[in-house]
């Protein structure tokens, strides 16, 4: 039933990605403008600047990987109006709810800062709530969309079309903020990213929202969320080495970003805008890379570039541990 679908979306499907990736890499784009700023360094600065407190930001960084979890539950919504359905009400939603932070720096001098903060952990659990239930719908939403063959090189285009937006955000935000910056100029970045998530999602217009997944009642019975269900998944041993290996980096890796910016500001005595345009280095190297890896992912297979990923992480976080205990100088370079 998928094949009518591709057919009109591509006149030659051999010749290279679907015509609808244009607007696929559209929302990527957009969408990587609001991330690296709601759930990325510039909020955790703003945090700071309401004076939180490495527990405050933890439980804060927190949330985007606690709440990933209600994606088992918006499988059943998925099937009934549609994956790009489920998706575009998600994002339109967050989107409005992040813009619900915008004046809360402006008003340092009418609220305490308790105040501000509590209100800014409000949206945030608001934020990453709506968007762990309707990321989940995503990946499905692709597969369906993008045929298996050139799947990696599609990624591969996403992931350096988001990183190259990101790269962008970053240094654009670092040199807005400079140094101990006044509230309003993070108002503007919230006001910004917000509306960068409305047209991410009004990109994402011209995509099916709702593709043939499978046609039978037998299988629509199935797709309802059980616990039953769920205990049967949880016995297919490729699902269950896949599941404990995110959960594991996961659990390694969430803390990384937070630590590394509190080191580089309360250690270090770095300014926010410094702190920003050093996390682009990640940034360019992960848009430099993105092209190459997915055509060879393509060709060779995901496991090679997950271990190689790994073991570079590994040597990353050996790193930063030497510099924290202050055998490796905190240098700038």
């Amino acid at each position: 039933m998928n094949k009518p679908v591709f057919q009109h979306l591509s006149d030659n499907q051999d010749a290279g990605l679907p015509a609808l990736t244009r607007h696929l890499l559209n929302f990527s784009f957009l969408n990587a403008i609001n991330f690296s700023i709601a759930v990325g360094a510039p909020v955790i600065l703003l945090a700071k600047h309401f004076g939180a407190g490495e527990s405050i930001l933890g439980v804060m960084m927190s949330m985007t990987a606690l709440f990933s979890i209600l994606q088992i539950f918006s499988i059943t919504a998925a099937h009934k109006i549609g994956h790009g359905r489920v998706m575009v009400l998600g994002w339109r939603a967050r989107s409005f709810i992040l813009m619900l932070a915008a004046p809360l720096p402006l008003l340092q001098d009418e609220w305490p800062a308790s105040w501000l903060l509590a209100a800014l952990m409000a949206v945030m659990f608001g934020f990453n709530f709506v968007r762990g239930f309707s990321a989940g719908v995503w990946l499905p939403w692709i597969t369906h969309l993008v045929p298996g063959k050139i799947r990696g090189r599609y990624f591969g285009y996403e992931q350096m079309t988001a990183h190259a937006a990101a790269l962008v955000t970053l240094l654009a935000s670092g040199w807005f903020l400079g140094a101990s910056p006044e509230g309003w100029r993070y108002s503007v970045l919230l006001l910004i990213a917000s509306i960068a998530g409305l047209f991410s999602v009004a990109a994402l217009g011209n995509v099916p929202q709702k593709v043939d997944m499978d046609d039978s009642e037998a299988a629509a019975e199935r797709h309802k969320l059980t616990w039953q269900n769920i205990r049967t998944v949880w016995t297919v041993v490729p699902f269950r080495i896949i599941t404990l290996f995110v959960a594991f980096w996961t659990f390694v890796m969430s803390g990384m970003y937070g630590f590394v910016i509190i080191f580089l500001k309360d250690c270090l005595n770095l300014s926010e805008g410094t702190i920003l345009v050093l996390g682009t280095g990640s940034t360019f190297g992960a848009m430099l890379m993105a092209y190459f890896i997915g055509g060879l992912a393509d060709r060779f297979g995901s496991r090679p570039f997950m271990r190689m990923s790994g073991l570079g992480h590994i040597a990353m976080i050996a790193l930063w541990v030497l510099i924290s205990c202050g055998i490796i100088p905190g240098h700038f370079a």
